[in-house]
């Protein structure tokens, strides 16, 4: 589940983890979730099948954006011709 916009609170079954806007987190399988947010939020959801129940895992933007190796800048300021 990624946040596109807000923050949101999630409570996967007891542990409790916020996101906010661009991070994301993997949700175990058959785990008991519930989501409240003080303000506004939208989130993405996506699955994919596993073969067994990993843990909560949470990728924050914040990391990623400091580390070059996770992230790149598209486009350039184009030829010049002089």
């Amino acid at each position: 589940m990624c946040a596109s916009s807000g923050e949101a609170l999630l409570k996967i079954d007891s542990k409790e983890v916020a996101v906010g806007q661009y991070d994301a987190i993997y949700i175990p399988r058959d785990s008991n979730v519930q989501i409240t947010t003080k303000s506004t939020v939208d989130l993405a959801e996506f699955s994919a099948e596993v073969a067994g129940k990993c843990p909560v895992q949470v990728v924050r933007y914040s990391d990623v954006e400091k580390d070059p190796g996770l992230n790149f800048t598209t486009g350039d300021q184009g030829l010049v011709v002089i």
